[in-house]
């Protein structure tokens, strides 16, 4: 007998930022206190907007790989690391600036800023530039147990096979990669 697809409750988002060291260091001086309550809200919103179920754990690290390309952070979320551009990073740098800053020698400049501007600043780019990558590659949102929350909340539980979970997943990622939320049950119910 298969396994029925059962959530008992809103499942967790392991949402991992891994920093570059001096920016580590920062956020272990105290930034984090406001930074990683910014991010999750951001998430949080994210996710209702999406239809997604689920709580987001934000947790951050020190980055000492060398495989970084120079970036200030990597997000992974759901264990997968989420791929954004250094244009998403550049447009949020000026934005939070409130001016146009070149990409010529920007990201260098972007680092030392997030080292040492106001920490209100910094973690507005934090966490704009988390939900705006994440909203980018939103198919990573949901992992086995958000899909599996989903297709509860669904009424998919009862005689669903556990061997449906991989393929919804995949199918409903790729409609979050396109932009599109998943409908919450009362939206695709018929009167």
């Amino acid at each position: 007998m298969e396994k029925p697809i059962v959530a008992e409750s809103a499942p967790t988002v392991p949402t991992q930022l891994k920093l570059f060291p001096e920016f580590a260091q920062r956020m272990a001086q105290g930034m984090q206190a406001v930074a990683v309550p910014a991010v999750t809200t951001g998430v949080v919103e994210l996710l209702s907007e999406l239809g997604i179920p689920g709580e987001p754990e934000v947790t951050w690290e020190p980055n000492n790989d060398e495989s970084a390309e120079g970036r200030p952070l990597a997000i992974h979320v759901n264990g997968q690391l989420c791929r954004y551009s250094d244009e998403l990073m550049l447009l949020l740098y000026s934005y939070v600036l409130g001016k146009v800053v070149l990409p010529f020698d920007a990201l260098r400049g972007l680092r030392a800023w997030l080292t040492s501007a106001e920490e209100h600043l910094v973690t507005k780019w934090l966490a704009l530039l988390c939900r705006h990558a994440l909203g980018r590659r939103a198919g990573l949102l949901l992992g086995a147990e958000q899909a599996r929350a989903y297709c509860c909340s669904l009424g998919l539980s009862t005689g669903a096979r556990t061997n449906d979970l991989p393929r919804l997943m995949r199918m409903l990622a790729h409609v979050l990669d396109l932009g599109i939320a998943i409908p919450i049950r009362r939206c695709i119910e018929r009167p």
